[in-house]
């Protein structure tokens, strides 16, 4: 019982229903902290970036360097 920082004799001596209570708080903690930690994961993005298209070197040779 060390997740819910209580000694053992003492979660033992707990009604059942608060026990079910707390252990179901620390489910959902956990829970969302692993959905923080996939979205965190998702939200990162690679370092090469992306290309948005194709340019031939014709174009670039081309290019007068106005916009």
């Amino acid at each position: 019982m060390r997740h819910l920082h209580s000694p053992y004799d003492a979660v033992m001596a707990m009604p059942t229903y608060e026990r079910r209570f707390f252990i179901e708080m620390l489910k959902n903690e956990i829970n969302a902290q692993k959905d923080r930690m996939q979205e965190s994961q998702d939200n990162i993005k690679g370092g090469k970036g992306r290309r948005s298209k194709r340019i031939s070197g014709e174009a670039v040779k081309q290019y007068s360097g106005k916009i």
